[in-house]
């Protein structure tokens, strides 16, 4: 016949079963808390860093962007200012070379070949001429004549008072400056195709 104590211990060990049991349940539900947590909470974290990886590339890109675009504006403008040089260092050479062609032979005679043309067309209308002070002795004629040291060469002929002909070396060079730019242009298109084919 079992006795009081045995009872008590029989019963205490259906509790601490009972116990275990309802500990060991909770630990499970806990862990699989813990578990579908951890895994949201690793997803999360996945897209934020995707996310934050994705603007990074965005913004590092934009970035780039904007500093060859930059870069291309700073080539562009330094070649302008390269081609606007070149043609300028090229004009004043023109002019330099005009200056000495202005006291050659050679100029007398093309002074005179295009005054007389110019006479001819004019007849016997009244004009005033405009030379340098060199040239006064090559107009040979009893029209006024007007004194300008600005001009390089040739002459200008007034007639009512508005320009009849301009064949002073100062127009033909500012006419032919489109043409030296253009050529100025050309050449400096041809030294990049250059570069080009070495690279």
């Amino acid at each position: 016949m079992a006795t009081i104590t045995n009872k008590i211990e029989v019963f205490e060990k259906i509790i601490y079963e009972k116990h275990i049991q309802t500990v060991e349940k909770e630990l499970d539900e806990l862990k699989k808390k813990y578990v579908i947590e951890t895994e949201n909470q690793k997803e999360s974290l996945t897209n934020e860093i995707s996310v934050d990886v994705t603007q990074y590339k965005r913004k590092a890109l934009e970035k780039s962007r904007k500093i060859i675009l930059q870069a291309k504006i700073e080539a562009q403008r330094e070649m302008l200012q390269a081609k606007s040089g070149i043609i300028d260092r090229f004009k004043r050479y023109i002019e330099k070379e005009m200056e000495s062609f202005v006291k050659t032979e050679k100029y007398k005679t093309y002074f005179a070949k295009k005054f007389q043309e110019a006479l001819e067309s004019i007849g016997k209308q009244e004009m005033r001429i405009i030379v340098r002070k060199e040239d006064i002795d090559l107009t040979n004629s009893s029209s006024r004549v007007d004194i300008d040291n600005s001009i390089i060469g040739g002459f200008i002929i007034i007639v009512d008072e508005k320009i009849k002909y301009d064949y002073t070396i100062n127009t033909t060079l500012e006419e032919n400056s489109e043409y030296f730019g253009q050529l100025i242009q050309n050449l400096i298109e041809e030294k990049e195709g250059e570069n080009h084919e070495y690279q």
